[in-house]
């Protein structure tokens, strides 16, 4: 692991999110549990490190990159026109790359499941097995959304192996134990306790990583994270660190996610997504009591898809959806989520909440298509023309600039309660559920929302970056 790395905060070594967690067995034989230890004592885990450290895998994957010696003379010199001839016929320099990882079987055949960046230079593939065996093995696919790959050993039988274990997440304050490679030491245990799980560390669309205190380092991606049963709960992924080493705040994809990736990549080669065609935002306290929700839950909808699944079923902008194919929905990355675990063409049922009043609804999900490139960063607006700053909640308001309707936020004042939830740039497309057109309209909206309810939030409908966000702004 230790790849991806953002400057002073994570060192990533992994995207994704496992399913399923681990009720072990290995070779058949049932796992024992961790020792019961007196009160204020460790639990011993070296009986459960015996029977499941064969399960345990080293990966190594060793390819070629193979580039031109492009400009062999220097820019200036009396040689720099040759350079022209060595771009196309100059000669070819190979580069042997080389990565190592963990991984752990879960089939006596020899299957095997690691994070999709341990196999990144896709070349030679080689098992190492507890034993000490080495063996070959291919690549049966991977989703790097995710970060998960699977593996097969040829001629692999009669290994030892684990199951991903489906009863549920572990809790805040559970002994863990991490089995990995870490900095090539095969082999390598260390324990520590489930920190907290659900963490969004804002690392790919699915997250939500079990955190650790059990020491994971660079070699441990793709190794298992076992509970104390002996059951693994989690695929090891990426640590937060300024150094890339281990501080105690490790991250490992959840078995239930990993799990259902898993099955998908080895029925498919990849995993097929539902697709439901939302976009959505969390529900804060202000915008649960505008949207008459009784809690601060569900996702809410802020743009539909034209044709899309959402918009066939009857979805509208300002839905909080709450349950979607029997799940309750509490934020927008949950929906995210449940919707791509359904399978597609699947017909379930939706619930949401509109004005206030609980609905349901059969929605027939589609197939979700990764985008083969990145959206586009839409391109820096002209400054506005100068207003008069006739301010209500402390922001400016000007026309959208060009042939766009809205009104455009121009400045903030140090005091307004729109800071942090409005910033200068952004396009007020609505305010109280109705559109605006220009600057003027939204301040005479503003003015008037403000005079009939004082006390109530200001709800505003915002284009940013390409997306919408609703917004409540408390006077």
């Amino acid at each position: 692991m230790g790849r991806g790395v953002v400057p002073g905060r994570f060192r990533l070594g992994i995207k994704g999110l496992v399913a399923g967690l681990l009720a072990v067995a290995v070779c058949g034989l049932a796992v024992p549990s961790a020792a019961q230890a007196p009160t204020g004592q460790t639990p011993d885990f070296s009986g459960l490190v015996q029977t499941l450290q064969p399960a345990v895998v080293n990966i190594q994957v060793r390819g070629q990159d193979q580039r031109l010696n492009a400009e062999p003379f220097a820019k200036g010199s009396t040689l720099a026109p040759y350079n022209e001839f060595f771009r196309e016929h100059g000669p070819v320099q190979s580069h042997i790359l080389s990565a190592a990882g963990s991984g752990f079987l879960i089939d006596a055949q020899g299957t095997v499941v690691t994070n999709a960046h341990v196999i990144d230079s896709v070349g030679e593939i080689e098992i190492t097995l507890h034993d000490g065996r080495k063996l070959p093995a291919t690549l049966l696919g991977q989703d790097r959304e995710t970060d998960l790959a699977v593996l097969k050993i040829k001629g692999g039988k009669n290994l030892p192996f684990v199951r991903f274990a489906t009863d549920g997440l572990p809790q805040a304050g559970q002994w863990v134990m991490a089995i990995g490679n870490p900095f090539g030491l095969g082999g390598s245990v260390s324990v520590g306790v489930v920190s907290a799980v659900g963490r969004d560390i804002s690392h790919g669309r699915y997250d939500a990583f079990i955190q650790t205190d059990a020491a994971i380092n660079q070699g441990n991606s793709g190794g298992p994270l076992f509970d104390a049963r002996g059951r693994v709960v989690g695929v090891n992924s990426a640590i937060l660190s300024p150094s890339g080493n281990s501080v105690g705040v490790g991250f490992a994809i959840p078995a239930d996610l990993a799990a259902s990736v898993v099955r998908q990549i080895i029925e498919n080669g990849a995993p097929h997504r539902g697709f439901l065609g939302v976009e959505t935002q969390d529900v804060t306290p202000d915008l649960a009591a505008r949207f008459g929700l009784k809690a601060a839950k569900g996702a809410l909808v802020t743009r539909i898809f034209a044709g899309a699944p959402a918009a066939e079923a009857g979805v509208q902008r300002g839905d909080v959806i709450v349950h979607l194919g029997g799940q309750s929905i509490d934020n927008a990355r949950k929906l995210s989520r449940v919707a791509a675990d359904i399978r597609p063409f699947s017909t379930v049922g939706l619930g949401l909440v509109r004005d206030g009043v609980p609905m349901g609804m059969a929605v027939t999900l589609g197939q979700l298509r990764e985008p083969s490139a990145p959206a586009p960063t839409p391109p820096e607006l002209a400054p506005p023309e100068p207003v008069a700053e006739d301010v209500p909640l402390g922001v400016v308001l000007g026309d959208a600039p060009g042939e766009a309707q809205g009104a455009r936020v121009v400045r903030i004042a140090e005091d307004s309660p729109a800071r942090g939830l409005l910033q200068p740039g952004d396009v007020v497309l609505e305010i109280e559920l109705e559109r605006v057109n220009s600057g003027a309209e939204a301040r005479e909206a503003v003015a008037q929302a403000l005079a009939a309810h004082p006390n109530r939030p200001v709800l505003m409908m915002v284009h940013r970056r390409g997306g919408f966000v609703y917004r409540a702004i408390r006077p």
